[in-house]
């Protein structure tokens, strides 16, 4: 039983206003409350989910050398099934994604001593597929920033030019793939933490329809808007990993409507029948995508304009391979990013506070990663990153002073974002814009926090709109300016990744990726 000093306490903190004569009767139930609580802790807690493996070693850091790009987090060897379509298939997972026995960080010291005690969801698949996991890859700090900066470990430098960042927050992911020893990469893309990278390093990224690639078990700011994705150099690559991981159902697929089955398999077979030019594809250039269209004089950073350029140049290029482009106008893309923090805020505010049922969680929990979670908030809090610090002073006040309704009003405005954008595909196939609205910036170890964090951001105006929608979208490396690649994004109706993934393979043999200079990166031992 509790004793009465913490129901006084408890009740001052809650406002509940509970007097002194109350305070014995509050104690009994309590007491009644706590004989609930004890025979819940005496039932013994669901046995950890392991994929079977034929090894699991856990290699620690790489050595000076193995890592030019700072790329990887935890090297480790974890071979799944003999025969699957993953099969041969060497993979790394973003440092947030469990994988039992393997140190894993979140790319921050808070999580410095946390070792999973069972796989997430997608590493299961991963291993049942066939695949072996190499590495674990660095990643910004609990995946809140972009700038590929902010990472436990340090700066992931681009492949194309290291004295630059490889973008974030899935820094390693998009990196390591110009290691040889690595053929496919998975991150997380809550406000475009995949495409972002991609674009930056010149490769290949998905976000999928929202769900259809589990989130399960992983740690996640919100679980709303959080999409796990592949990242590859090939089109091919990235059907592959779909098709390994894809089911028909899934415990967090399509909120508000988690009864919607999924189309599984059949990704590789579309990308291989996929025809040899664009004839007829109805593409909408998003023209709100483009900061300097917008704001001609404006002060935009480094490569906005280049990137613009660069990005038109691509688009002609479709149109030269049959497609129908037209330029749009769609000012809700405009609202995007700031609904997407709406949401955000108190959502990953809730969840670090251990209370992820305040962000629509559809997945099912991990008690392993809770507990982890917990222990870090407690004991290392000071060691989160500022750009988390910050979010969750704000998502308290917040809080305090709205009560939930930001986040509420935001969730329905994703929805009302959704339609908006659900209506373009009437008339159009794909929508078409820039990834990120500038290339890679400069690593620099000078800036103070808050430039720091403001730069973090400063590239993410086009990605998060389609993060509250769901709706399935790629960044292509079709571009290139100044020598640093320049990814094109293209969005699709809900559950068509299949098409967008078509579109991709008539691009990649049709076009070819940029640059085509190899990159300065040298080359890995990894794995």
């Amino acid at each position: 039983m509790r004793p009465r000093a913490d129901i006084v306490q408890l009740s001052q903190r809650l406002g509940l206003g509970i007097g002194a004569s109350e305070v014995g009767d509050y104690e009994r139930l309590m007491s009644t409350m706590f004989e609930t609580v004890d025979r819940f802790q005496s039932l013994p807690s669901p046995e950890p989910r392991i994929a079977r493996t034929t090894r699991r070693e856990a290699l620690g850091r790489p050595a000076r050398g193995e890592d030019p790009l700072n790329a990887i987090a935890q090297r480790c060897l974890v071979d799944g099934a003999a025969h699957g379509v993953l099969s041969g298939v060497r993979t790394t997972v973003k440092d947030l994604i469990p994988i039992a026995s393997v140190p894993m960080s979140a790319g921050t010291e808070a999580f410095a001593d946390y070792v999973p005690s069972e796989d997430a969801e997608l590493t299961r698949r991963l291993l049942d597929a066939g695949a072996t996991i190499v590495a674990t890859t660095n990643m910004d700090a609990m995946a809140f920033s972009a700038g590929g900066d902010s990472c436990r470990y340090g700066v992931v430098h681009n492949p194309f030019d290291p004295s630059r960042t490889a973008c974030g927050s899935s820094s390693g992911a998009a990196a390591s793939l110009f290691y040889e020893a690595i053929d496919l990469s998975w991150g997380t893309d809550t406000a475009g933490s995949i495409r972002i990278p991609a674009s930056w390093c010149g490769v290949i990224g998905l976000k999928p329809t929202h769900g259809i690639v589990p989130a399960t078990g992983i740690l996640s700011p919100d679980w709303s808007c959080d999409h796990l994705g592949p990242l590859a150099r090939s089109t091919a690559m990235i059907a592959r990993g779909l098709d390994a991981v894809v089911s028909g159902h899934s415990l967090d697929i399509d909120y508000p409507n988690p009864a919607r089955t999924v189309p599984t398999g059949g990704y590789l077979e579309s990308v291989t029948a996929a025809p040899t030019s664009l004839s007829g594809l109805r593409v909408a250039v998003i023209e709100e995508g483009f900061p300097d269209i917008l704001e001609p004089g404006g002060d935009f950073p480094e490569g906005t304009r280049e990137t613009t350029a660069a990005v038109f140049e691509a688009v002609r290029e479709l149109g030269a391979l049959g497609a129908v482009v037209t330029r749009l106008g769609f000012p809700q893309l405009l609202d995007g990013a700031d609904v997407m923090f709406a949401s955000l805020v108190e959502a990953a505010t809730s969840a670090a506070m251990g209370w992820p049922t305040g962000s629509h969680q559809l997945t099912e929990p991990s008690e392993d990663l809770a507990r982890g979670s917990h222990h870090a908030r407690t004991n290392h809090a000071n060691e989160f990153p500022p750009a988390f610090k910050l979010v969750l002073m704000l998502g308290m006040h917040l809080n305090d002073d709205f009560g939930g309704t930001l986040n509420a009003r935001a969730r329905r405005l994703a929805m009302t974002l959704r339609g908006a954008v659900d209506r373009l595909f009437v008339d159009f196939d794909v929508l078409a814009m820039p990834t990120t609205t500038h290339y890679a910036h400069g690593a620099d170890e000078t800036l103070g926090i808050a430039d720091r964090v403001l730069r973090g951001w400063d590239m993410l105006a086009n990605a998060p709109t389609f993060n509250l929608t769901g709706h399935p979208a790629i960044s292509l490396p079709l571009a290139e300016a100044d020598g640093l690649p320049v990814g094109v994004m293209l969005v699709a109706p809900r559950f068509s990744d299949a098409k967008l993934l078509e579109t991709s393979q008539v691009c990649e043999r049709q076009m070819g990726w940029l640059p085509t200079t190899p990159p300065a990166a040298a080359k890995s031992q990894t794995g």
